[in-house]
């Protein structure tokens, strides 16, 4: 047989009643609150309302006395069929506080996001509002300034000295416009002259270390002719370096036509002081540097070994390999001294 409230006694039924009545009020307002069509104000009253009773009703039903003093009711009955009947009530009226919950949670959701599409709107209309007005002042002081400066006569109404202070402002702006634009210019061409300034001394350098170079190296070498093979090497090495300093300095120099191009025919005009042999000459380098590399790396072995020993000379580039090394996959033999 199921219990019924038949079964509960007459004061814990009494107390279900006053949860009932509160219940049925809470009922009503959120009918109200959901087929309102008034101001979203009024919405907002009736809301607070009905989360007030809610708060009510869930102090009743889980942190306050009659929740406290029902369950001890249900648990002191002396029969299970009363106090099953008891917990059912309770669990009905905690169902009943989590659809009220999750009904003000939802209410709450639709109030803020239509309270924020409303300010939204209010925003929007305020911001073009305020762009249309300054537009329409702004319009308005430029055709008073127009007036004020092509005035063929002065004006009734406006003062002379208005007049020739506007016009004087307006030759102050635009002396500082064109002295701006002058400053701009100026500035990116001393930039590229800094440039060009520290290239050429890269470049100046860079000249000046392959002489010194050619001139160690001249000291291990031979003339062919009037010219030796340094002098032909030094003017090789020259002629590039300038064929290549003219290249890079007219593609910086074609990024600013304004700027004034230097006369310096030795800078930008190098003289071409490559002879017709110039396949001979470059012959003649190779084969200068493989007899310099050749001797230099005898000499560098003969120090190794302190004079003392036999060495033997294997392979065109001239490479030493001292007696009891391995020479073509094979052993030369030493003699023990």
């Amino acid at each position: 047989m199921p219990p019924t409230n038949s079964h509960i006694p007459p004061e814990i039924l009494q107390r279900f009643n006053t949860l009932q009545t509160t219940k049925d009020q809470i009922d009503r307002d959120i009918a109200r609150l959901r087929e309102l069509p008034g101001p979203f104000s009024v919405q907002q009253e009736l809301t607070s309302v009905v989360r007030e009773a809610v708060k009510a009703f869930q102090r009743d039903m889980e942190g306050g006395s009659d929740t406290d003093s029902l369950r001890n009711a249900a648990d002191d009955q002396d029969y299970q069929l009363v106090r099953r009947a008891v917990l059912d009530n309770l669990t009905k009226h905690e169902e009943q506080l989590k659809m009220y919950v999750d009904i003000l949670r939802s209410s709450c959701s639709q109030q803020r996001f239509s309270q924020v599409n409303d300010i939204i709107c209010r925003l929007q209309i305020s911001s073009r509002e305020a762009i249309l007005r300054s537009k329409q002042n702004a319009d308005a002081q430029t055709r008073i300034d127009r007036e004020l400066l092509f005035a063929p006569s002065r004006q009734p109404g406006k003062d002379e000295d208005e007049q020739s202070d506007l016009r004087q402002r307006k030759g102050m702006s635009l002396l500082a416009l064109n002295n701006s634009v002058e400053e701009a210019i100026l500035r990116k061409h001393s930039d590229v002259t800094e440039q060009l300034q520290r290239t050429t001394k890269l470049m100046e350098e860079e000249v000046e270390k392959s002489e010194v170079t050619t001139r160690v190296l001249g000291m291990y070498c031979i003339g062919f002719g009037h010219y030796t093979v340094i002098e032909s090497s030094v003017l090789l090495l020259t002629d590039r370096i300038c064929l290549a300093f003219n290249q890079l300095t007219h593609r910086e120099h074609s990024r600013l036509p304004a700027l004034p191009t230097p006369t310096s025919p030795a800078l930008f005009n190098p003289p071409v002081r490559l002879s017709q042999n110039s396949s001979s000459r470059i012959g003649s380098i190779a084969f200068c540097l493989g007899s310099a590399c050749w001797f230099f790396w005898v000499w560098y072995c003969m120090s190794l070994s302190g004079g003392r020993g036999m060495w033997v000379l294997v392979g065109p580039a001239g490479w030493c390999v001292p007696r009891g090394q391995i020479v073509s996959g094979g052993y030369w033999p030493t003699k023990s001294r």
